[in-house]
């Protein structure tokens, strides 16, 4: 956290149920897919948000259909990440680094 000049360091909980999780969620909530379901504009979510972000990523294989309809029945905001079938581990960084560039580019405009 030092070395990158501010952010939070990170909490790691014991593994959870996507209930539990879901239920600790309060910011604007995004899960990242691969299917061509939905195609929400990432850009218009974060332009009109300010606060906490919570996003989910789906596992190796991508989402079950009832796990999709789950998170949208709970207010989660589909967002593809295009054509790439990405593992786990780069689908979030993928996603994180898409939402930062996103967020630079509005503030940077308001500024």
């Amino acid at each position: 956290v030092q070395q990158i000049g501010g952010g939070a360091l990170p909490y790691i909980r014991e593994p959870m149920t996507i209930i539990e999780v879901i239920n600790l969620c309060r910011g604007l909530k995004l899960f990242f897919h691969q299917d061509k379901k939905e195609n929400i504009s990432l850009h218009e979510c974060l332009g009109q948000h300010s606060g906490e972000i919570d996003i989910f990523i789906g596992p190796e294989g991508g989402f079950s259909d009832s796990e999709y309809n789950l998170l949208k029945k709970k207010g989660f905001i589909p967002i593809n990440l295009g054509k790439n079938i990405l593992r786990v581990d780069t689908a979030a960084l993928y996603a994180i680094a898409f939402i930062q560039i996103i967020l630079h580019n509005v503030l940077s405009k308001g500024e």
